[in-house]
Protein backbone atom coordinates (compact mmCIF):
# COMPACT_ATOMS: atom_id res chain seq x y z
CA UNK A 1 0.00 0.00 0.00
CA UNK A 2 2.75 2.73 0.93
CA UNK A 3 5.92 2.73 -1.10
CA UNK A 4 9.29 1.88 1.17
CA UNK A 5 9.95 5.88 1.20
CA UNK A 6 6.34 6.59 2.48
CA UNK A 7 6.89 4.19 5.16
CA UNK A 8 10.51 5.65 5.67
CA UNK A 9 8.64 8.85 6.21
CA UNK A 10 5.84 7.65 8.08
CA UNK A 11 8.01 5.85 11.05
CA UNK A 12 10.37 8.89 11.21
CA UNK A 13 8.06 11.73 11.37
CA UNK A 14 4.61 9.93 13.04
CA UNK A 15 6.69 7.55 14.99
CA UNK A 16 9.51 8.76 16.01
CA UNK A 17 8.01 12.57 16.06
CA UNK A 18 10.87 14.47 14.24
CA UNK A 19 9.80 17.13 12.09
CA UNK A 20 9.90 17.56 8.84
CA UNK A 21 13.33 19.03 7.83
CA UNK A 22 14.63 16.55 10.59
CA UNK A 23 13.43 13.86 8.38
CA UNK A 24 14.63 15.05 5.02
CA UNK A 25 17.42 15.40 6.74
CA UNK A 26 18.19 12.26 7.92
CA UNK A 27 16.47 10.40 4.32
CA UNK A 28 19.44 13.37 2.33
CA UNK A 29 16.24 15.18 0.58
CA UNK A 30 14.68 18.38 0.84
CA UNK A 31 11.70 19.22 2.65
CA UNK A 32 9.27 19.81 -0.30
CA UNK A 33 9.79 16.09 -0.96
CA UNK A 34 8.72 14.86 2.40
CA UNK A 35 5.62 17.27 2.72
CA UNK A 36 4.45 15.11 -0.69
CA UNK A 37 5.27 11.64 1.06
CA UNK A 38 3.19 12.86 4.00
CA UNK A 39 0.34 13.70 1.74
CA UNK A 40 0.51 10.61 0.14
CA UNK A 41 0.56 8.97 3.39
CA UNK A 42 -2.85 10.73 4.35
CA UNK A 43 -4.28 10.45 1.20
CA UNK A 44 -3.81 6.54 1.20
CA UNK A 45 -5.21 6.26 5.05
CA UNK A 46 -7.85 8.64 4.54
CA UNK A 47 -6.42 10.66 7.06
CA UNK A 48 -6.90 14.18 5.57
CA UNK A 49 -6.95 16.72 8.60
CA UNK A 50 -5.63 14.01 11.05
CA UNK A 51 -2.58 14.11 13.56
CA UNK A 52 0.74 12.39 12.91
CA UNK A 53 -0.62 9.76 16.08
CA UNK A 54 -3.77 9.39 14.34
CA UNK A 55 -1.85 8.56 11.21
CA UNK A 56 0.79 6.04 13.34
CA UNK A 57 -2.47 4.24 14.72
CA UNK A 58 -3.94 3.50 11.59
CA UNK A 59 -0.57 2.00 10.38
CA UNK A 60 -0.03 -0.07 13.33
CA UNK A 61 -3.64 -1.34 12.61
CA UNK A 62 -3.36 -1.95 8.70
CA UNK A 63 0.22 -3.54 9.43
CA UNK A 64 2.07 -1.00 7.79
CA UNK A 65 5.10 -0.41 10.51
CA UNK A 66 6.47 -4.00 10.27
CA UNK A 67 9.53 -3.47 8.43
CA UNK A 68 13.17 -1.71 10.13
CA UNK A 69 12.49 1.15 12.90
CA UNK A 70 15.81 2.29 11.72
CA UNK A 71 15.19 2.51 7.93
CA UNK A 72 12.15 1.27 6.78
CA UNK A 73 13.58 -1.98 5.10
CA UNK A 74 11.96 -5.64 5.17
CA UNK A 75 12.55 -7.58 7.92
CA UNK A 76 13.02 -11.06 7.85
CA UNK A 77 14.31 -13.91 10.61
CA UNK A 78 17.94 -14.43 11.27
CA UNK A 79 20.46 -15.07 13.76
CA UNK A 80 22.00 -12.16 16.22
CA UNK A 81 24.78 -12.31 18.92
CA UNK A 82 23.32 -12.16 22.45
CA UNK A 83 24.12 -9.16 24.56
CA UNK A 84 27.87 -8.58 23.42
CA UNK A 85 30.63 -7.57 26.29
CA UNK A 86 34.42 -7.60 25.83
CA UNK A 87 35.87 -9.34 28.37
CA UNK A 88 39.50 -10.70 29.43
CA UNK A 89 40.14 -14.03 29.78
CA UNK A 90 43.35 -15.49 32.42
CA UNK A 91 45.35 -15.37 29.21
CA UNK A 92 45.09 -11.36 28.79
CA UNK A 93 43.58 -11.09 25.89
CA UNK A 94 40.42 -9.36 24.38
CA UNK A 95 37.23 -11.90 23.07
CA UNK A 96 34.11 -11.06 22.28
CA UNK A 97 31.64 -13.11 24.46
CA UNK A 98 27.52 -12.72 24.88
CA UNK A 99 26.25 -13.22 28.67
CA UNK A 100 25.51 -16.98 27.63
CA UNK A 101 29.01 -17.73 26.73
CA UNK A 102 31.25 -16.97 23.53
CA UNK A 103 29.26 -17.17 20.50
CA UNK A 104 26.09 -17.66 21.24
CA UNK A 105 23.45 -16.60 18.84
CA UNK A 106 19.91 -15.89 18.86
CA UNK A 107 17.20 -16.14 16.98
CA UNK A 108 15.96 -12.32 15.77
CA UNK A 109 14.56 -10.07 13.02
CA UNK A 110 16.98 -8.96 10.58
CA UNK A 111 16.51 -6.33 8.34
CA UNK A 112 17.86 -7.54 4.42
CA UNK A 113 18.74 -3.49 3.68
CA UNK A 114 20.86 -1.93 6.70
CA UNK A 115 21.24 -5.30 9.12
CA UNK A 116 20.04 -4.08 12.12
CA UNK A 117 17.90 -6.97 14.19
CA UNK A 118 15.95 -6.78 17.43
CA UNK A 119 14.76 -10.00 19.33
Amino acid sequence: MLTPTETKVLRLACLDGLRQKQVADRMGTDVRTVETQKQAIRRKLGGYGKTNEWIALKAKELGLLDGCRKCGGEMKPGKAMQETYTGTPDMGEIVTMSAGGPGRLVDCMKCVECGWSTT
